[in-house]
């Protein structure tokens, strides 16, 4: 009988941890899809980036904008120690990323001066795409007073580096085009 109570007891405590983990789970998708809100709302007119409406699909933390190049995009990252920027790389062909990366790492100096703060440029070598961050890290965006901040460093940061991006993005684009569409 002690066995059967000692299996109980275990199984009972799998179960509870598992139930805590899914609510946990929803918690925070449904925090994410409130905050997915709340940007939206604060960043429509003010970017040309991140102008659709909410998508129930948005619990995940991580949001995505096309740019001016075919398998490039600008995102948001959001977590709960930190939230980020990001130019996203992978038109789903690995050496094209890398080599668009190196086109574009190329101006990196120019790219910060630009943007005013120093990136993480991520390569990947070991992964089909690449990416380059902007963090800021101490924030927490399971902290509904914390949204207003998050959001301004957000809105400011991906509109400077879409701008700062964009002109690049273009040429390397155009050079694309003119030699049948790859690099």
């Amino acid at each position: 009988e002690i066995g059967n109570l000692i299996n109980i007891l275990s199984f009972s405590a799998i179960t509870a941890n598992t139930r805590e983990e899914v609510q946990l789970k929803q918690s925070r998708e449904a925090n994410n899809v409130e905050f997915w809100k709340y940007f939206s709302n604060k960043i429509k007119g003010r970017s040309v980036l991140f102008q659709k409406e909410i998508s129930p699909k948005w619990g995940k933390g991580n949001l995505g904008s096309g740019s001016s190049l075919r398998g490039v995009s600008y995102g948001i990252i959001i977590s709960r120690r930190h939230v980020s920027c990001v130019l996203y790389i992978d038109t789903a062909i690995k050496n094209e990323n890398k080599k668009i990366f190196d086109l574009l790492e190329g101006f990196k100096d120019e790219i910060e001066e630009k943007i005013g703060k120093k990136l993480d440029w991520k390569r990947k070598d070991n992964i089909r795409s690449c990416g380059i961050y902007l963090v800021n890290t101490g924030v927490n965006v399971y902290q509904p007073k914390e949204w207003p901040k998050i959001t301004e460093f957000l809105i400011e940061e991906i509109n400077h580096m879409e701008q700062a991006f964009n002109p690049y993005l273009k040429t390397i684009a155009l050079e694309m085009k003119a030699k049948g569409g790859n690099l």
